[in-house]
């Protein structure tokens, strides 16, 4: 379920970033693994730079379901 929170998964955030996550404002695209921000987080530059990265750890198959159902729950 979006929103729960498990301990034998997902992806380690800093505090701020989960926040976002959690709120939606943070989302990561599931095919190509890259950031999506919300077009508010584009005007504070701490933010901005993360747009487009991809992501530099390596997700089981579980992890990537749970981001696709976090991505379709706040971009669908």
């Amino acid at each position: 379920m979006v929103g729960e929170h498990h301990s034998d998964g997902g992806v380690l955030l800093r505090k701020d970033l989960h926040r976002l996550f959690d709120l939606g404002l943070i989302a990561i695209e599931p095919d190509q693994l890259t950031i999506d921000l919300d077009s508010i987080l584009l005007d504070y530059d701490q933010y901005k730079v993360l747009q487009g990265k991809s992501l530099k750890v390596d997700l089981r198959s579980k992890e990537i379901d749970w981001i696709r159902r976090h991505w379709v729950n706040h971009r669908g």
